[in-house]
This record gives structure tokens, sequence and C-alpha cells, in this order.
């Protein structure tokens, strides 16, 4: 939201906001529910069927969250254990290709709530893009998270979505998005809501990064 204020300033337009469920929320734009969907989207090709799509402002990877003490270091250490995830988005396929099949009690309809479970015990771990993660990690250090990187999963662009053909808008977004990258605001609000990157670990190196 404070990304999108930025660019809304610097193009002169004010915003409205409107919290909505995950589920259908690419329908959106085209049944005129919203101009603008901001949240974290992956950019996949599947999805630009539906929306056009900004030029990227972050790059994420599917993680692991998990208490400090856990012993799941890596993907394949969560195989068997309970591993919240949030439905309806592709962690679900990247869940079920690397430690096994979702467990229907464990699906949530937001990240939040995926993490809420690992933090009240009720999953041993929870599966989700590193953005938000990295965010939930950095902001609540109290509750002792820390993120699980595999390195042979691709990284994946984020951007904000809009009805596809309004170009007038698309050109507003991506001209306030460039101008908040080179001005430096974008860097600052990354520092502001992201922080340090937690303690990570890579299945593909033995090394912390």
């Amino acid at each position: 939201m404070n990304l999108l204020n930025a660019i809304a300033q610097k193009e002169g337009f004010q915003l409205t906001y409107k919290p909505v469920l995950w589920e259908g929320i690419f329908d959106l734009p085209e049944n005129g529910g919203t101009d603008i969907i901001a949240g974290g989207l992956s950019v996949t090709d599947e999805r630009k069927t539906k929306v056009d799509f900004t030029d990227s402002y972050y790059e994420t990877s599917t993680v692991l969250a998990v208490p400090q003490s856990s012993s799941i270091q890596s993907f394949a250490d969560a195989k068997g254990k309970k591993v919240a995830y949030q439905v309806n988005t592709s962690m679900v396929d990247t869940l079920r290709n690397k430690v096994g099949e979702p467990a229907k009690d464990l699906g949530f309809d937001s990240a939040w709530l995926t993490i809420k479970s690992v933090m009240a015990k009720q999953s041993d771990a929870a599966i989700g893009h590193s953005g938000s993660f990295h965010y939930f990690v950095t902001q609540y250090k109290d509750e002792g998270l820390r993120l699980v990187y595999d390195d042979t999963l691709p990284k994946e662009p984020s951007a904000f979505a809009i009805k596809k053909g309004n170009t007038e808008l698309l050109e507003k977004l991506n001209r306030g998005l460039a101008a908040v990258k080179a001005d430096g605001t974008w860097d600052k609000l990354k520092d502001k809501w992201l922080g340090d990157k937690p303690h990570v670990h890579s299945d593909s190196e033995s090394h912390t990064h």
C-alpha cells in the first residue's frame, strides 16, 4: 500500500482500498470490482490471460516459515510434517512437488493465517512467498520464526495487476513505479518494512546467506 500510495502521488491520482479474499481476485478488474489489484502478486502466464501486469517491483521465491528451534532445515525435512498453506495459490503445487500432498485441514484463506498457525503450534511450518513471509518474520521477531529457502525453486516477479487493455492506467503505474525506484523511495520502504534478512537456509547450498 505504501508503494502504491507513493506511485499515486507521483502521478497525481488518489486511491481507495478495499480488502478482499484471495479466491476470485483476478476476476475483479474485468467485473468492475477494482481498478488495481495489489498484494504481492506473482506474475504468471496463466494470470496474464485475465489481467495485465505492471513492471515488477520485487522478486520473491517460495519459502517455509518455521520456529527457530525446528529441525526443519530444508524442504525435504518437511516431509511428513504439518505444513500450512494458502489455498488457490501457486504454493500448493510447490508443496505437493517438494513436500507431499497438502492436508485439507491446513489450507487457509490468507498468508497471515498460515503464519499464525505456526505461531500457535498448530502447524510445523507454513509455505508462502518470501516477500510476505519476510515481513511477518521481521515484524514479529518475538515469535522466533525463521525462513527456509530452496535455491532450486524459481524466482517470481511481483507486480500490480489491472484490467486487460487499460493502457492509460498501466502507463501511469509503470511511470510512477520507475520514479519511486529512481528517487530512493522504494528502497526506503523496503528497509522500513522488511529490515534485515531473516536467517535462511538453502537446499542446494550448506551455508546461511
